[in-house]
């Protein structure tokens, strides 16, 4: 259930209109599913973007010099393992588009893919300011802390594989749309889970 305070949560608002407004520009540009599917690729290595800001800025009054160490090793680590697992999606991505209609590389002369790819950017760096702004006071365990990207993006994931049905059947644009709207479902109820006190 929303409690009062999500519901007053300005990052879980920004997310729900860039979510709705991706739906919208989908439908009437009439986008193949796989040009949505790279869209939320680029959201999700946004959200790994973030993370490791969010991992290199992490403070302990405590062990101040050992934890610096750690921050970096860590995120090291997270970059190569996050980019290693987006890297295998990427390719096959890449291999679902190559019988599309239009090459994905042509995607990023689309004036409204751009739009969308910039404002998943600049939603993903309110969320980041924001809610490191509000939650600054909370002590955070750094274990928990790492792999917070990964119980958010593994369902998304998992929505947008099963998604890729519909390239594979004469899917009409009522389908499409349950589709994207599951897909927006499970967003906010993985930032809602995400920033639960």
């Amino acid at each position: 259930m929303i409690t009062k305070d999500q519901l007053n949560d300005k990052s879980l608002l920004f997310l729900i209109i860039t979510n709705i407004s991706i739906i919208i520009i989908a439908l009437i540009e009439n986008w193949d599913i796989i040009r949505i599917l790279f869209i939320y690729w680029f959201q999700s290595i946004f959200i790994g973007f973030f993370h490791v800001i969010k991992l290199l800025t992490y403070e302990n009054k405590y062990n101040q010099k050992t934890e610096n160490i750690g921050k970096i090793f860590t995120s090291v680590f997270f970059i190569f393992h996050y980019g290693f697992f987006h890297l295998i999606y990427l390719f096959f991505l890449l291999f679902l588009g190559i019988d599309s209609v239009s090459s994905p590389l042509s995607f990023f002369n689309d004036i409204y893919f751009q739009f969308m790819l910039f404002l998943l950017f600049i939603n993903h760096l309110f969320s980041f300011l924001y809610n490191k702004y509000k939650n600054k006071q909370e002590t955070k365990d750094f274990g928990r802390l790492f792999i917070q990207p990964y119980a958010r993006i593994i369902p998304m994931h998992l929505t947008i594989i099963f998604g890729t049905i519909f390239i594979f059947t004469n899917a009409s644009q009522i389908a499409l749309v349950i589709f994207l709207f599951i897909k927006t479902s499970i967003d906010i109820i993985s930032h809602i889970s995400k920033h639960k006190k």
